[in-house]
């Protein structure tokens, strides 16, 4: 851990990540403190998400206990992408960087917030942190956890965070097949809480005032949402293939060299969305965070990215909308895009050959049944979080 910390030290000058990563650390003690001195004899819940994804997760939550009982909220992130586009304006909220996984970085942080209780947004094992909790006896919790019956965990070698893990106060897990799953390896302390992100998608619907208007009302509309630079080039292809068809392109990083270097790729002209919100151009580039959850309300099919990687992105945002969803294989550690893949709610591609054959199979398809099962599936989704408030504000 601690020659990862040098190592982000020493490319710090060269990725803008890396460094705001190394300086956030180094510079957010003094404020830390301040912040907390004035808080008082508050209690403060402590809730990490590795990044904004995960941030959109705790979403629900936070709402809900900001509603309950006057917390003051720690919102720690280990993403710089995840720090830098979440906007915390409410003085009850200060935002950090997770310290680097020492027992003295993280001593010295539990030092200055004194959380009442912590929150871990799905996979975030830090030992140390964890090890620091339990010796504080500062009750810790998980949500939409779910470990794969191989899951690295369940083997020797790793025993020890397998140990603290059993260790939390309560495991939210993400369905009752998680949640058997940890029953089957010793675990005594789960609950199933579901997928916190269909309440976060549901909100963020009912929330949607954004007006897109595309400039060929006729053509089809195809969003290729949080695409990442392998996929890139089948992208640029498929745009490059398909002139009688729109394209809302957005990245994952939305940084200056990957706009370029995707503007590059393409043969058509496109629109920058930060410049024009009415698009003069059939292909529009996403070159902002937090707003693609919006306008996919405005396509006709969608392509989630990095599928063919880690894993997709957060399918449930054009489902909502009753859009016809294609993602990667890679999905035997995502629950829900496995649930959703079984009541083919969701289409898998398993080459990145197949894409651009599976989305035009899609737009030409009936869509009145699929979106009428959708529509089920989101008003049908149980509301778990009442169990959970009620544990946090005991």
């Amino acid at each position: 851990m601690r020659t990862y910390g040098f190592l982000i030290a020493l490319i710090s000058p060269f990725y803008p990540k890396a460094r705001q990563l190394y300086t956030g650390r180094k510079q957010q003690y003094p404020k830390i403190k301040s912040t907390v001195d004035n808080w008082g004899s508050s209690k403060i819940i402590w809730l990490h998400a590795a990044s904004y994804g995960e941030y959109e997760m705790a979403k629900p939550i936070i709402d809900k206990l900001k509603k309950e009982k006057e917390f003051k909220f720690v919102i720690s992130f280990h993403s710089p992408s995840g720090f830098a586009h979440t906007e915390l304006e409410d003085p009850r909220f200060l935002k950090i960087y997770l310290p680097l996984d020492t027992r003295r970085d993280q001593a010295k942080m539990l030092d200055l917030i004194k959380p009442s209780k912590v929150i871990f947004i799905k996979y975030e094992f830090w030992f140390n942190l964890l090890t620091e909790l339990g010796q504080r006896k500062i009750p810790y919790y998980y949500t939409s956890l779910h470990l794969n019956p191989n899951s690295y965990l369940f083997k020797s070698p790793f025993r020890p965070f397998l140990s603290l893990l059993k260790k939390s106060k309560i495991i939210y897990c993400h369905n009752e097949n998680s949640n058997k799953i940890l029953d089957d390896n010793g675990f005594g302390n789960t609950e199933v809480l579901g997928d916190t992100r269909v309440v976060q998608t549901l909100h963020n619907k009912a929330q949607n005032a954004y007006n897109f208007a595309w400039p060929t009302s006729k053509k089809k509309r195809i969003a290729l949402g949080s695409i990442i630079p392998s996929e890139f080039a089948m992208c640029a292809q498929l745009i490059n293939s398909k002139p009688d068809w729109s394209f809302l392109l957005a990245p994952h990083d939305i940084d200056k060299e990957t706009i370029t270097k995707l503007q590059s790729l393409l043969k058509e002209k496109v629109s920058l969305y930060s410049k024009e919100k009415k698009p003069q151009k059939d292909v529009v580039i996403l070159d902002t965070i937090g707003d693609l959850r919006y306008l996919y309300k405005f396509c006709d099919v969608a392509y989630v990215g990095a599928g063919f990687e880690k894993g997709p992105h957060n399918v449930l945002e054009p489902l909502v909308y009753g859009l016809p969803t294609l993602c990667g294989p890679n999905i035997e550690k995502f629950p829900m895009a496995q649930f959703l893949a079984s009541k083919a709610m969701l289409s898998i591609a398993n080459r990145l050959e197949e894409v651009e054959t599976k989305l035009i199979e899609m737009v030409e398809k009936d869509l009145s049944e699929f979106k009428s099962k959708t529509s089920q599936f989101f008003s049908a989704y149980p509301d778990n979080l009442d169990g959970l408030i009620k544990e946090l504000c005991s």
